[in-house]
């Protein structure tokens, strides 16, 4: 029984971090900031991306 627990933990460990470091198609996703614009560009997996202005 705790052979399949730990078998477990370590294949959702292994999934995690796949997940974290699976870029896919769009290696640049993630949060660009502008400190000369107070904009924050945010870049998502797929393809799309959120364009936040600070005032």
């Amino acid at each position: 029984m705790k052979k399949i627990v730990i078998s477990l933990i370590i294949i959702l460990f292994c999934w995690k971090i796949y997940m974290v470091y699976n870029y896919g198609n769009n290696p640049y996703w993630g949060k660009y900031e502008s400190p000369e614009s107070n904009t924050t560009l945010l870049l998502k997996r797929d393809n799309k991306c959120v364009l936040i202005g600070k005032e």
